[in-house]
């Protein structure tokens, strides 16, 4: 294929149809010709700031569980744009959500206005958060609810799940498989540049279009509904320990603020520093690890690229006068499977008198670790 014939967003369409002959979906397609290492299971990192995640703090949602909900397109496309889903659709499905679930906070987020505020939200946060806050809000939601667009994908590499209403674009070429992704019967095949004003309205001429308008609240209830009620409930109960115990055949994540490498060598290692520490992949300590079958992998404290219940054993190591964050903890435990240990060295005052609040630590202190098991 030559840039003549692929360029320009008019032939995405035909790009995308291309890819699906090869099995291939919308991260893949840049890997076509398989010279590149990039598939849909590729890990992915995005960076959380430490210095933003103050911003639940002073949108009070610290204390609250919450979901995103999100009614926008990029900001060149008007309000007729058919990947919308139609605004009293929204409206309906936040009257239901707070109706059976009032604990949990709604946020509307999104970048532009001029998309519409959808009445009966909790937080209408349009037009007033950075990237970086964007993120953190997405971070620590529950579930995102949105068009396929932007947000999903920022969602997803914060290893997190969304709502996508899916409606002139391709659930083949566009959704992740960890998703909820729903999509009507209306038309056999997504319309997505098949012509050049595609975006400005239904191309059969119904308004709303007809993929969304029988995608209706109702069923996008059901399917947020079912994913709320089987979220699991764990429980944790603390321990102190002297030492780490010999970790045979365990599925370990070390979280690291130091430079130094672990004498660790257990070959299901991932080793996983804090991207502010700016290693190279040329570093000795790849050497090192490449040495001893141990992956290294950049990371943020509070965005681990790994998926939810994934390790056996997560550690963090010493981090010397460096404070672990109550966040940081909260993403660890995230990716520690059910029956899983997680170790905090004992001069990690602050962070174990937080975790009291929360878990049962007995009284009793002594020098060496806090082993926190998930039940």
């Amino acid at each position: 294929m030559t840039d003549k014939i692929l360029c320009g967003e008019y032939n995405d369409n035909l790009f995308s149809q291309y890819a699906l002959l090869f099995g291939k979906n919308r991260i893949e397609q840049s890997d076509i010709q398989q010279l590149i290492p990039v598939s849909r299971h590729t890990p992915t990192y995005c960076n959380v700031r430490e210095d933003c995640i103050s911003f639940l703090d002073e949108t009070k949602l610290t204390a609250n569980e919450y979901i995103t909900i999100n009614r926008g397109v990029d900001s060149k496309y008007g309000n007729e744009h058919p990947k919308l889903w139609p605004l009293p659709y929204y409206e309906a499905l936040v009257t239901q959500l707070k109706a059976h679930y009032p604990s949990i906070k709604i946020v509307q987020i999104g970048a532009t206005k001029g998309f519409s505020d959808i009445n009966g939200v909790d937080i209408n946060l349009v037009g007033k958060t950075t990237l970086e806050e964007t993120k953190v809000l997405l971070k620590y939601s529950l579930l995102h609810i949105d068009g396929e667009g932007g947000l999903v994908h920022l969602k997803r590499i914060l290893n997190g799940k969304s709502v996508v209403l899916f409606g002139p674009t391709s659930t083949k070429i566009f959704a992740y498989e960890q998703n909820l992704n729903l999509k009507s019967d209306a038309c056999p095949e997504s319309c997505e540049w098949v012509t050049r004003n595609w975006t400005e309205g239904c191309l059969r001429g119904f308004n709303p279009p007809k993929c969304m308008q029988q995608l209706d609240s109702t069923k996008v209830f059901s399917a947020v509904k079912n994913y709320l009620d089987s979220l699991p409930i764990f429980n944790y109960e603390g321990k102190w320990v002297k030492s780490y115990p010999e970790f045979n055949n365990k599925k370990i994540a070390c979280l690291s603020k130091d430079k130094r490498f672990w004498n660790l060598s257990d070959r299901n290692l991932i080793y996983i520093f804090d991207s502010s520490l700016n290693i190279s992949k040329d570093s000795e300590l790849f050497y090192q690890a490449k040495e001893r079958g141990v992956k290294l992998e950049f990371s943020s404290a509070y965005n681990v690229p790994s998926d939810d219940l994934e390790f056996d054993v997560v550690l963090f190591q010493d981090c010397n006068d460096k404070e672990i964050h109550p966040m940081a903890v909260m993403e660890a435990l995230r990716i520690l499977k059910r029956g899983g240990d997680l170790y905090i060295p004992t001069n990690q005052v602050r962070i174990i008198q937080d975790l009291k609040f929360i878990i049962n630590i007995p009284n009793e202190n002594i020098s060496g670790l806090l082993k926190i098991t998930k039940i």
